[in-house]
């Protein structure tokens, strides 16, 4: 509820009963950075105006401040061709056009290095590089007792 309440810098106590009211039925979002902050290379600094289109923009959501990632994925920002959908999720496409649907747990909104655009930082998992023993290249002649059954 703290976080609901920030949202907005003046009638602080009239956005806190109206996000009580109408809690459940916002969706979740995660920002990465805390209300008063954004972020700039790679770190959470001091928001230089208190006004700006992310703020304006989610008022419409419950906002989790959150920018961690499970062990094993990695944040990957998401440069072009993403929407960030009014249930909460983004969706992007990939550089081959795949679409991809991303709940709120698996990214973050923030405005990254400058406040004036709305940006997004996802958990991806990262294929770990493969053994040398998983990857080792037969030559022909260490494949000759296989048997080949045509019919």
């Amino acid at each position: 509820m703290e976080v609901i309440c920030r949202l907005c810098f003046s009638s602080v106590i009239f956005i806190c009963v109206v996000s009580a009211h109408y809690e459940s039925q916002l969706p979740f979002i995660r920002k990465c950075c805390p209300m008063d902050k954004y972020f700039h290379r790679r770190k959470c600094v001091d928001r230089t105006a208190n006004e700006s289109q992310l703020l304006t923009f989610l008022e419409n959501y419950q906002v989790i401040i959150n920018d961690t990632c499970p062990k094993d994925a990695s944040r990957i920002r998401l440069v072009n061709n993403f929407d960030i959908l009014s249930n909460g999720s983004v969706m992007f496409l990939d550089k081959w056009n795949n679409s991809y649907v991303l709940g709120y747990t698996d990214f973050c909104v923030d405005n990254i290095d400058k406040e004036s655009f709305i940006d997004v930082l996802c958990c991806r998992r990262i294929e770990r590089p493969r053994s040398r023993e998983k990857d080792k290249t037969y030559s022909l002649g260490e494949f000759s007792k296989i048997r080949y059954h045509c019919s």
